[in-house]
């Protein structure tokens, strides 16, 4: 009961309420900086996954009849993108309400709700074959069903 009551009066008392408030702002900010190492080390696995989906790419397009050598880079919109699972705390002190939102975290980890991966904007090959139009239009063919791109996201250039 005397719990209660002494945790009632620091409820009460201004400089208590203001020191908890600094103190959640401080966590956030920690668990933000740390957010931010993660999420470097994703880019970093994210621009891999990248070039070793052009690297698959070159390879699989490069044993197509008369294609010769091939080069493909893949532009993408921005890096992934993760959603966290959050939780949303208000409290209500006389007339001002506040809102704090902050990541739900089981077992040391931020839980992730999901990972969205970036669009591809757009693909270049450039092919020994490419003058060729029936050459040209296999290459437009195979990497679009290969990335489930539209025809126009692919631009073919004839490699000197």
């Amino acid at each position: 009961m005397k719990d209660k009551i002494k945790l009632k009066e620091r409820l009460k008392n201004k400089k208590f309420l203001e020191g908890l408030f600094v103190a959640l702002l401080i966590l956030i900010a920690l668990i933000i900086f740390f957010s931010t190492f993660k999420k470097e080390e994703k880019v970093a696995s994210f621009n891999e996954y990248i070039v070793a989906l052009e690297n698959k790419l070159e390879s699989a397009l490069s044993k197509v009849e008369n294609v010769g050598k091939v080069s493909v880079v893949i532009n993408v919109s921005s890096t992934p993108e993760t959603i966290l699972a959050v939780e949303t705390t208000i409290t209500q002190n006389g007339d001002s309400v506040k809102s704090v939102t902050t990541p739900i975290i089981v077992g040391g980890e931020t839980v992730v709700l999901k990972e969205e991966v970036p669009k591809i904007t757009g693909v270049l090959i450039v092919a020994e074959g490419a003058n060729n139009l029936f050459v040209k239009s296999k290459l437009i063919n195979c990497t679009s069903t290969l990335l489930n791109i539209n025809a126009d996201k692919i631009e073919i250039l004839t490699m000197k």
